[in-house]
C-alpha cells in the first residue's frame, strides 16, 4: 500500500511540473541538405529561410558539409542558431532542447515552405504545409542551381572555343549575346564575329564586329578588327537551298532562274533545270566600271517552246545596281568558265548589244580591272581547251567552271588536266580562298552518290561551294593515278575521263 501511495504522489508532482505548457503547440524538428547542381557541398555557410506567405526568414546556416537543422523556439525569435552546432538529428528530447519551449510549431509551418540562400545561385523549395510533429524530421535535400547570366555563357563559350568545340562556343556566345542586349562587355560579339568568320557567315559576322567596334571605339585591337570588318563586307552569304527542277518538271519564264545577292556587287544566278538538265550557274561581279558576267547558261531545245530570259534576267539586275549607285550605264562583258553550249546558250541575246562586249581570255594569265575591283583569269585546260579560273580578289571567289565542282569532272585532256589542278593546288595554298564555285551541282547530300545524268529534280543535291581543301584532294588523287587516269568517286567528286 505505501509502494501504491509513493507511485501516486510521484506522478502527481510530474503532473504538476507541466501543467504550465498544457494546451502548448507541440513542436517540429527539421534538418536536411543542400547541394549544389552537380552534387556537392556548396562552399562556405548557406542561409536557409523560411518564406510564408511570401515573407522570408532566416531561420540558420549550413554547416560545413551542407547540413542544417531548424532548432529554437519560433515563437522567441525568427533567427535560429548556426546549423554548423554539432547537434543530433535525430527527434530531440526535453533535455536536449532545454524542455518543450524548444522547436518550430507545426502551425507556424502552414503555407511554409523553405530553401536555401545563395548568391548566383537559385534555390529549390521543399513545401512545410503539411508537416507535422511525429513527421520524420529529415526533409530532404535543397539543390542550388547556377543563375545563368551572359559572363557565365561568354565564358563558357570562350572555353569551348579553345578546346576546339565550336558548336558548343557559338551556343554559348549566341546566348551570351541574347542577354546582354545593352553590349556592356563587347568581347561577346567579338568571339562571336570571329566564330561565323569561321563559319564563312560573313554578313552576321560582320555585324557583331560593328557592334564591337560601336561599343569599343578605341580597343587596342580595334584598328586590325576595322581592317576584318572591311574583308568581310567584300565577302558574301550563299544561300541553304537552290532551285533544283521539279517532278513532273514545269518550265516557267518567271521562274526561269533564281537570283541571289552574295553581296552588294556580287550576284548568282541558277538556272531552272526545267529548261534544260544542265541547271548552270552564272555570276555577275560589280565594278565601278565595268560588270563581268561568266556563261550565258544553257538554252532549252530549240522546238520546246520554253522561254529562256537570259538577257532579260540580267539586264533587270545590272538596271537595279546601276539605278541605287547613280551609275548611268556600265559596261557588260560577256565571257565564258569555257565553250561548251551549257555555257555559251545564251550568247547570241548579248552579242551587238549596246554597252556590251564578247570577251575571249588568251592562253595565258591575266587581270580584269572591273574599277576598283581586279579579277585575277588563270587558263586551265583539260576539261576544255579554252578553260579559264577567275579569282576575285575582292571576294576572295575562286569560280573553277567544269574544271572544279560538286559533280563528274570529264577529263578529256589528262596532261594538261593534272597540270592545271597542279596549278591551281598552288594557287590555294598561297591565297586566300574564300569558296570555290563551279558552274554546276551533279552530286547529291549522299558521300560520293550523283545525280544521273538528265536528271531535273534534285531535291537533295550537294552544296554549290566547295573549298582550297576539295582542290588539294583532287590534286593528291591524280598524283597517285599517274599517266593513267581511272574513274575515282569522292566524297564531293568524281574524276571521269573521257
Amino acid at each position: 500500500m505505501s509502494l501504491l501511495l509513493a507511485g501516486f504522489l510521484l506522478l502527481s508532482s510530474a503532473q504538476s511540473s507541466v501543467s504550465p505548457m498544457q494546451g502548448a503547440p507541440r513542436p517540429v524538428y527539421l534538418h536536411g541538405k543542400v547541394r549544389l547542381a552537380d552534387g556537392k557541398v556548396p562552399a562556405g555557410r548557406v542561409v536557409i529561410e523560411r518564406v510564408c506567405s511570401g515573407v522570408a526568414r532566416q531561420d540558420g546556416y549550413t554547416d560545413s558539409q551542407g547540413d542544417f537543422s531548424i532548432q529554437g523556439n519560433s515563437q522567441l525569435s525568427s533567427i535560429v542558431p548556426d546549423a554548423s552546432v554539432n547537434v543530433d538529428k535525430s527527434f530531440p528530447t526535453s533535455q536536449q532542447t532545454g524542455g518543450l519551449q524548444a522547436g518550430v510549431a507545426d502551425r507556424d509551418l502552414v503555407g511554409c515552405e523553405i530553401r536555401a540562400s545563395l548568391p548566383g545561385y537559385v534555390s529549390d523549395t521543399i513545401n512545410l504545409g503539411f508537416r507535422r510533429v511525429l513527421d520524420n524530421p529529415f526533409i530532404g535535400t535543397i539543390y542550388l542551381h547556377p543563375v545563368a547570366t551572359a559572363e557565365t555563357y561568354f565564358y563558357n563559350a570562350v572555353a569551348n572555343y579553345s578546346q576546339k568545340n565550336l558548336k558548343a562556343a557559338e551556343d554559348n556566345a549566341r546566348e551570351a549575346a541574347k542577354r546582354d542586349p545593352q553590349h556592356l562587355n563587347p568581347k561577346i560579339n567579338l568571339l562571336l564575329g570571329v566564330l561565323l568568320t569561321d563559319k564563312k557567315e560573313f554578313k552576321e559576322a560582320a555585324e557583331n564586329l560593328r557592334i564591337y567596334l560601336q561599343a569599343n571605339p578605341s580597343a587596342p585591337d580595334a584598328g586590325a578588327i576595322r581592317q576584318q570588318l572591311a574583308t568581310l563586307e567584300n565577302w558574301g552569304t550563299l544561300p541553304a537551298d537552290w532551285i533544283h527542277g521539279s517532278d513532273p518538271c514545269v518550265a516557267k519564264a518567271e521562274n526561269a532562274f533564281q537570283i541571289h545577292a552574295y553581296n552588294e556587287n556580287t550576284y548568282i544566278l541558277r538556272e531552272d533545270k526545267c529548261i534544260n538538265y544542265e541547271g548552270p550557274f552564272v555570276y555577275l561581279f560589280f565594278g565601278e566600271d565595268k560588270v563581268f558576267m561568266q556563261d550565258t547558261g544553257a538554252a532549252p531545245r530549240a522546238d520546246s517552246g520554253i522561254a529562256f530570259p537570259i538577257r532579260e534576267t540580267v539586264m533587270k539586275v545590272v538596271d537595279e545596281w546601276s539605278k541605287k549607285h547613280g551609275k548611268k550605264s556600265l559596261e557588260l562583258l560577256v565571257t565564258h568558265s569555257h565553250t561548251h553550249g551549257d555555257h555559251t546558250g545564251g550568247d547570241s541575246q548579248f552579242a551587238g548589244q549596246p554597252n556590251t562586249t564578247m570577251m575571249k581570255f588568251g592562253a595565258t594569265d591575266s587581270t580584269l580591272d572591273l574599277g576598283g575591283r581586279i579579277l585575277d583569269i588563270m587558263p586551265i585546260p583539260g576539261h576544255e581547251a579554252a578553260s579559264v579560273a577567275v579569282y576575285d580578289r575582292n571576294t576572295k571567289l575562286l569560280l573553277t567552271g567544269d574544271t572544279v565542282y560538286p559533280g563528274r569532272l570529264y577529263v578529256r585532256d589528262w596532261p594538261a588536266f593534272k597540270a592545271s589542278i597542279e596549278k591551281l593546288a598552288i594557287f590555294v595554298r598561297t591565297h586566300e580562298v574564300s569558296h570555290v564555285l563551279g558552274t554546276h551541282i551533279e552530286m547529291s547530300n549522299k558521300p560520293g552518290v550523283d545525280y544521273a545524268v538528265r536528271t531535273t529534280y534534285q531535291p537533295e543535291e550537294h552544296t554549290l561551294e566547295m573549298t582550297p581543301a576539295n582542290i588539294l584532294e583532287l590534286y593528291e588523287a591524280l598524283l597517285k593515278m599517274g599517266d593513267t587516269p581511272v574513274r575515282d568517286v569522292h566524297k564531293d567528286f568524281i574524276v571521269y575521263p573521257r
